[in-house]
């Protein structure tokens, strides 16, 4: 699959994404609501240049199989995804419906340990959907957006500011 992809121009990866978003949004596989915003929020996370066209290594990045760098100890190369609260949790729960509570996803991340590592891993892929690390997209667009100031003011970088 990177052979074709590599080979694809940025207008046409931009038009593929656009039909596999359709195909999510109307396929028999994608009936549950959860795993439709789940796989949209991975398609997001592919990242545009400034004349919206996809990159060609955000693509490929993207569809490659994760593979833990060789000279990682074991324990380092375990994915403290899957040691979080959430692991154990109803997944429904951090994509609440427009109108829902996102209190219930907010309190099992405010007793994990992974809290901050996934607040950062969700603000750095600019995580459309869900609760991540306690945060809701709202709030972490607003940390991107002041971050994203401090830069341009020349200012040192805003921590993620995770209330108890």
């Amino acid at each position: 699959m990177s052979v074709v992809i590599a080979a694809c121009s940025p207008l046409q990866i931009t038009s593929a994404l656009a039909v596999a978003k359709k195909q999510i949004l109307h396929s028999d596989g994608y009936q549950d609501d959860v795993a439709i915003r789940q796989r949209l929020a991975q398609i997001s996370r592919i990242s545009t240049d400034d004349d919206g066209n996809t990159s060609r290594q955000s693509v490929l990045e993207f569809f490659a199989p994760h593979q833990p760098d060789g000279d990682q100890d074991e324990e380092s190369s375990i994915d403290w995804r899957d040691k979080g609260l959430c692991s154990g949790s109803d997944q429904r729960m951090f994509f609440p419906e427009r109108g829902e509570s996102a209190l219930p996803a907010k309190k099992v991340c405010y007793g994990c340990e992974f809290r901050e590592p996934c607040a950062e891993v969700a603000i750095e892929r600019g995580e459309k959907f869900g609760v991540w690390g306690g945060l809701s997209e709202r709030e972490r667009r607003r940390i991107r957006s002041q971050r994203a100031r401090a830069r341009r003011q020349d200012v040192t970088e805003i921590p993620v500011a995770i209330a108890e």
